[in-house]
């Protein structure tokens, strides 16, 4: 199967949100989503890609760039999604290690991803890309946003 990886661009948002919501049960509204983004689009701590096949947008990764007590230097993989009918082709494989790609070309050493305790499929995929489960991570809602 043939695709292309590519930088988002503003006329992608939508799709995004379809795949967002569709494989990954993202309940916020599109107005919220598309307010992030463009957050992230004037920060160059972040990094989002996008994956098309035949032109339609079929997955996306995200990243922001940290630093920590211990790290002068992580990237954060905050997510990563492909359609359903395009999964375990590469797709997935590929964004990340493009991902890496643009990791290494920064001169950050190290990602780190989270993903939910249920999600084993994912984790296996993580796995199989070279990532290792060394932490669990812990998460308290102080703030109903309704996804704003």
């Amino acid at each position: 199967m043939e695709f292309n990886i590519r930088n988002i661009i503003k006329d992608d948002y939508q799709n995004v949100f379809v795949i967002w919501r569709n494989e990954l049960g993202y309940s916020g509204s599109f107005e919220a989503m598309v307010g992030r983004i463009d957050k992230m689009m004037v920060d160059d701590n972040y990094h989002i890609l996008v994956a098309l096949h035949d032109g339609q947008i079929v997955g996306n990764i995200a990243a922001v760039r940290k630093i920590a007590f211990e790290f002068d230097s992580f990237l954060h993989i905050t997510g990563l999604a492909v359609l359903k009918e395009y999964q375990n082709k590469g797709i997935g494989s590929s964004l990340i290690k493009r991902m890496e790609e643009y990791a290494v070309m920064k001169g950050i050493p190290s990602i780190i991803l989270n993903s939910g305790v249920q999600r084993t499929t994912a984790h296996t995929f993580y796995e199989k890309n070279g990532y290792a489960k060394l932490s669990y991570c812990f998460t308290k809602r102080l703030v109903n946003d309704k996804g704003v």
